[in-house]
Parts: structure tokens; sequence; C-alpha cells
């Protein structure tokens, strides 16, 4: 079970498990505007009912619309580092 919550601007999705220590697991969706995570929150929801994504296991999983994953280099994490920096500014 998941909930969305909303902290000082910031989106979380929150899981549930009463078999698990903690009990309740956050997860920072990294968005301030609530349509972006609501559609993160949803997709982390799938992915934990299908058994893909477990927010207890340590690996921060959290959702990556850049497409960057473990097995990523750090050249390609490099360059997408500096893609998101220069859209910041």
């Amino acid at each position: 079970m998941a909930s969305l919550l909303r902290q000082e601007k910031w989106y979380y999705s929150q899981f549930y498990s009463s078999k698990r220590t903690p009990k309740r697991k956050r997860i920072p969706l990294k968005t301030k505007t609530q349509k972006t995570a609501e559609k993160l929150h949803r997709e982390l929801e799938d992915k934990y009912a299908s058994g893909i994504y477990d927010p207890w296991s340590g690996f921060d999983a959290s959702p990556n619309p850049e497409g960057i994953t473990k097995d990523s280099t750090l050249q390609e994490a490099l360059s997408l580092y500096i893609r998101v920096k220069s859209r910041e500014d």
C-alpha cells in the first residue's frame, strides 16, 4: 500500500508494510508539482505491485525519467548531470 504525501513543497511516495522494518518507507519524488508527483507515484506503485521495485531494499530506485540506471557508466551519469544543471539556470 502506498500514499502520496506533500511536505514543505516536496512530494514523497510512502509505502507501508506491517511485516517490514520500518513499517513506513518514504521515497522522495524530487518534484514540487502535483501532476508530476502523481505520475511518478503511480509508476512506483505499479512497479511495487509487480515485484520490480522494493522501497526497503536500500537502493535508491526513485523514478528516473532521464534513463540513468545503476548499470550506467560514469560518463553517462556525468552527461546527464551537466544537461540537468544547464536547464536549471
